[in-house]
């Protein structure tokens, strides 16, 4: 990767590390969730996200030595061992448990969208409604003014 020929390559790389501390026994249960977190990202679900940021996904082998490397993590006695529910298989009301991280998940700005698509369905319904609110107040003064008769003149009794 490193000074490929070519009209249109680049002559450096990046190569993306994460470097942890293999005593991670004082953290309590962070270390526990560290350790997730590095289960998750060398899986197969999680490489399978980094080509929407346009990165690529490490070979085999650098994955095989990442999973050897988070296996020798120490933890701290009695830390949690956290799971992951996978997106295309969910196991009902699993993901709301603790030290489970849900298949369910989106991202905040998907959440975000929905929030604000929300909000925009309540506006636009009370935009209709209050419409609806002028058009019969407007029927309605119609008819009023329509329901009485001006005597014009004199002697008019």
């Amino acid at each position: 990767l490193h000074n490929m020929p070519g009209q249109y390559t680049w002559p450096i790389v990046a190569i993306s590390y994460i470097y942890l501390r293999g005593d991670q026994s004082s953290t309590n249960y962070a270390g526990a969730l560290l350790k997730a977190f590095v289960e998750y990202a060398i899986s197969d679900e999680g490489q399978g996200l980094l080509g929407a940021y346009n990165f690529e996904a490490v070979p085999n082998a650098v994955r095989d030595v990442a999973l050897q490397a988070v296996s020798l993590l120490e933890l701290a006695p009695g830390a949690p061992e956290w799971s992951f529910e996978s997106a295309d298989a969910t196991q009902g009301g699993a993901g709301q448990l603790d030290f489970v991280i849900s298949g369910k998940r989106r991202a905040h700005d998907e959440y975000a969208i929905g929030e604000l698509e929300d909000e925009k369905a309540d506006l636009s319904a009370l935009v209709a409604l209050e419409r609806r609110v002028d058009t019969l107040t407007l029927a309605n003064s119609m008819t009023l003014a329509n329901s009485f008769i001006t005597l014009h003149g004199s002697g008019t009794t």
